[in-house]
């Protein structure tokens, strides 16, 4: 599902768009699940989602940003999901305390690899 996902953000860039990260999962998830016939409701995608921001991390996450907070690196995150998205999947999983700064390409209306979200990434 993660390739359908990446490959409509990739066509909607290149047309010029843009559309909220999530929704185009949503979108490629009712895709795939049209092309499979599977029959899935309105409840369904709702269940995804809230799945997916309660993600737990790897076992070794945690322990490798400490590490990195002690020896004082400074650490943001930059994600295609909108910021309520992310900042409730930090907070699942107990490491949004670890980031100083949380940017999401909300903001400048592009996806990764467009040179204007890195722009606006820069500190």
């Amino acid at each position: 599902m993660f390739e359908q996902v990446n490959q409509d953000a990739l066509v909607i860039s290149i047309l010029g768009n843009y559309s909220d990260f999530q929704q185009i999962g949503v979108s490629a998830f009712k895709l795939i699940t049209a092309r499979r016939g599977v029959a899935v409701t309105e409840s369904d995608f709702s269940r995804v989602v809230g799945a997916m921001r309660s993600l737990p991390v790897n076992a070794e996450v945690r322990g490798q940003l400490e590490r990195l907070k002690q020896h004082g690196v400074s650490m943001l995150t930059l994600t295609n999901s909108p910021p309520a998205f992310v900042a409730a999947q930090l907070e699942n999983a107990e490491i949004s305390h670890f980031f100083d700064k949380q940017l999401s390409v909300d903001s400048v209306k592009a996806f990764k690899l467009a040179a204007k979200v890195y722009k606006h990434a820069e500190i």
